[in-house]
């Protein structure tokens, strides 16, 4: 399947319950392993350093959490057959060079991001199928054969 031959589709994105508990839970792993790292040392003259840093990395990294939930707000992705572009656009500025790629795909959960030459950041993107079942396959398939067309067009010292 080429990327002129998926079809055009328009599926929302943004927070939902299951990634609000999937960032708790990979914010409580951390903090559970920073705390066992912390009581498992001895006890060292320099110990109370170490509770500030340790503290100070379980707290940058619960406000990496709320940032990544705060940048998830609800959006449409939209694959128009030849492009992907976001409504309501965040002012990126996604043309026809734009990507979008697949970074953690669970098969009813996928991680994606939106990447384009000229932008300096990317857009990260939440996208379930419990949002739209019946256009889960569609997304898919767009997501992927626009992949696809990627590597092919791409000049031979390109590909990796």
């Amino acid at each position: 399947m080429h990327a002129n031959d998926a079809p055009a589709v328009s599926y929302p994105v943004g927070r939902t319950p299951r990634l609000a508990w999937a960032l708790a839970g990979l914010w409580l792993a951390g903090a559970a392993a920073v705390a066992v790292a912390f009581f498992s040392v001895p006890a060292l003259p320099y110990r109370g350093y170490m509770a500030v840093l340790f503290g100070a990395c379980i707290a940058a990294s619960a406000l990496a959490c709320l940032a990544f939930w705060n940048s998830q707000r609800a959006r449409a992705l939209i694959w128009d057959g030849g492009r992907w572009s976001l409504e309501p656009d965040s002012g990126g500025g996604y043309d026809e060079q734009a990507r979008l790629y697949a970074r953690m795909d669970l098969q009813h959960t996928m991680l994606l991001s939106l990447e384009a030459p000229h932008v300096r950041r990317r857009v990260w993107l939440w996208a379930e199928s419990a949002h739209d079942p019946a256009r889960w396959h569609l997304l898919r398939c767009a997501l992927y054969s626009s992949s696809l067309s990627a590597v092919a067009e791409a000049p031979a010292g390109e590909r990796a």
